[in-house]
């Protein structure tokens, strides 16, 4: 899928601008949402958000993708074989568990409403929530 066609400008307002939060690493916000699968793709939309300037909803298809893209690129470049050998692989669950694992910090987002799903042209589309960012900035400061 196209990017320009996974990420979908925001009308909420938000309480700062994504590059405010300073560095997000890419796959974690160490204790800052109480479930590691739960930072992890909070971690993703933040910094796709930094990466584009902007908040921005990111199409599900598209934040799957990009995690499996990440997991076959950094073995392929690695020469290892899926499930052979695991030793400096990024902090990231996907990397052990696969895309799927975006899965329960997906719920866990939307369950405590750090995270809103709409559904447009039949794509489901994640939009982070003023508290998601709130929480985050509370914890970078």
């Amino acid at each position: 899928m196209e990017r320009e066609t996974s990420l979908f400008s925001m009308k909420m307002v938000m309480p700062c601008d994504p590059n405010s939060l300073g560095t997000v690493r890419r796959y974690s916000l160490p204790n800052t949402l109480g479930q590691v699968e739960e930072e992890e793709v909070a971690a993703r939309i933040i910094s796709i958000a930094q990466d584009m300037g902007e908040w921005c909803g990111i199409s599900l298809y598209y934040l799957f993708d990009i995690a499996a893209e990440e997991v076959v690129e950094y073995h392929h470049r690695k020469g290892w074989v899926l499930g052979k050998e695991f030793k400096d692989v990024p902090f990231s669950g996907v990397y052990f568990f696969g895309p799927e694992y975006l899965w329960k910090g997906i719920f866990g987002l939307l369950e405590k409403k750090l995270i809103q799903v709409f559904l447009y042209d039949g794509m489901d589309i994640i939009f982070p929530t003023p508290e998601l960012v709130y929480r985050i900035k509370r914890r970078c400061q």
